[in-house]
């Protein structure tokens, strides 16, 4: 039974509590019953306003799983819209460890095991790199067990899954493998990509950004009833390109580029016909390139393969060193990266700076005697008729191809005009083509300064100064066509 309080108990009571501290006790109570009430109401908001976004954060992160959607590399066509190089639709063979271990029931083994039974013969995988991934990577929800399956290996697997129970927690996640469907044909001019979409040499390297897209992501959670959604970030595939190169053309140069070393091969030397065989088809009246085309090439699906022009035991005997160097090599674009002597080549250019100068009327006639003197210099510089062409024409000169009525005119036309005109026409000059390596070649000519009589006349017929092939092919454009060439 309870007692009660005394008289005097009662007024010991007041005298410890007095009025005073009865009113601070009360507002410490009623602060506290407010910031709960305020933090209560808060709480209630956020629950409205943004309560399943929260939630779906927090379940995200007790378990969830993100995949990437690849996107696709757009597609390199030829002026006709032949398809050059494309991305063909692969899977990647993604495995969820933690998942497959997980199974809490007595046919966990049995499912573990079908499920290494069938990605070992599916795709070719070795079992026992399996099960030490199970135990290294018992934690992990994505491990990318194969990449660029093709797509009916892929499909017939996932069919498989589809019927049996106890393949688990494998997903097929979608990619694209790069693809070549001629091969070797513009090798050097298409280039390829490496791991990542990454292109590496040729119209795959110089417009890669345009090529590739962006991936999406689709990500999974579970929601508050327990139950797994999913949101996804579609991906955006990159952008085509369509080049001048006309795929026929192309064929046509690379066929008769191939019998000319099929026919030289282990003549003067043993090995390939030529050290290097290349050829530039331009349209004349755009400065597009039609077709462009170097030997040796390679095959654009199989780049790094060396087989076609080194035996086993030769590439066994490489360094890695020596291996990058062959086959950067082999890689490299000899129209575009590789310079030389132009050679008669370079003796219409010589005759157009004489006209534009005004300096040649075309009335003009020359003497070839065999070969032109230089004081000073001991040895006359021959012609290639050594008996000499005898008087000529300027018409005559060309036709000849006479070096000596080519220096005649270089004596006429001068070495500030000729260095001139030289970068008039584009040597020594990026001409803008759109590929990779084209490198500074300004250094390889005289200027007027440095330019002694004997330079300028062995320059006048394309000697003693280097040019690269597609110098030489823009040259005969007008300047307002350079950087159309592809």
């Amino acid at each position: 039974m309870e007692r009660k309080r005394t008289q005097k108990e009662s007024q010991n009571f007041h005298k410890k509590f007095p009025k005073r501290m009865k009113i601070k006790l009360v507002g410490v109570f009623t602060a506290i019953v407010l910031a709960f009430v305020f933090l209560a109401g808060k709480a209630v908001a956020l629950n409205l306003v943004k309560g399943e976004e929260y939630q779906k954060q927090v379940m995200s992160q007790m378990r969830s799983g993100s995949q990437i959607i690849h996107f696709k590399r757009g597609d390199i066509l030829d002026t006709n819209d032949t398809v050059l190089a494309t991305s063909e639709r692969s899977y990647n063979v993604i495995l969820d460890v933690a998942g497959l271990l997980e199974t809490k029931t007595s046919y966990q083994n049995k499912k573990i095991n079908a499920t290494v039974e069938a990605l070992v013969k599916g795709f070719d995988l070795d079992e026992s790199d399996l099960r030490e991934i199970l135990q290294d990577e018992s934690d992990s929800r994505y491990v990318i067990l194969k990449k660029d399956v093709d797509y009916e290996t892929g499909k017939d697997f996932q069919t498989k899954m589809d019927k049996s129970k106890n393949i688990v927690s494998v997903t097929l996640e979608d990619s694209y493998t790069r693809t070549y469907p001629y091969g070797t044909m513009a090798s050097d001019v298409i280039g390829f990509t490496s791991s990542g979409n990454s292109g590496t040499i040729g119209l795959e390297a110089y417009y890669n950004n345009e090529l590739n897209g962006t991936d999406g992501k689709k990500t999974g959670y579970l929601s508050s009833g327990s139950s797994s959604e999913n949101v996804v970030k579609s991906p955006t595939d990159g952008n085509s390109i369509v080049t001048t190169i006309d795929a026929n053309l192309q064929a046509i140069v690379e066929k008769h580029i191939l019998e000319l070393n099929e026919r030289l091969r282990d003549n003067y030397r043993e090995g390939e016909g030529t050290k290097n065989t290349a050829v530039i088809l331009m349209d004349p009246n755009t400065g597009a390139i039609l077709a462009e085309a170097s030997y040796p090439n390679f095959d654009l699906n199989q780049p790094r393969d060396l087989s076609k022009y080194y035996t086993t035991e030769e590439q066994e005997a490489m360094t890695e060193e020596e291996r990058l160097e062959t086959l950067n090599a082999l890689w490299r674009n000899f129209c575009v990266s590789d310079t030389f002597e132009p050679g008669s080549t370079m003796k219409p250019f010589t005759m157009a700076a004489g006209f534009e100068t005004g300096k040649l009327t075309g009335d003009e006639t020359y003497v070839c005697g065999g070969s032109y003197s230089y004081e000073g210099v001991a040895k006359p510089v021959s012609c290639i008729a050594t008996d000499g062409h005898g008087t000529e024409t300027l018409k005559q000169v060309l036709e000849n191809s006479c070096n000596v009525g080519m220096m005649h005119i270089a004596d006429t036309l001068g070495a500030e005009d000729f260095c001139r005109y030289q970068h008039i026409f584009g040597f020594g000059e990026y001409t803008g083509i759109d590929l990779p390596g084209e490198g500074d070649t300004s250094n390889l000519l005289y200027t007027a300064d440095n330019m002694q009589p004997i330079d300028l006349g062995t320059n006048a017929f394309g000697q003693n100064f280097n040019v690269s092939m597609t110098q030489l092919a823009a040259g005969f454009l007008l300047p307002d066509q350079w950087g159309k060439l592809l």
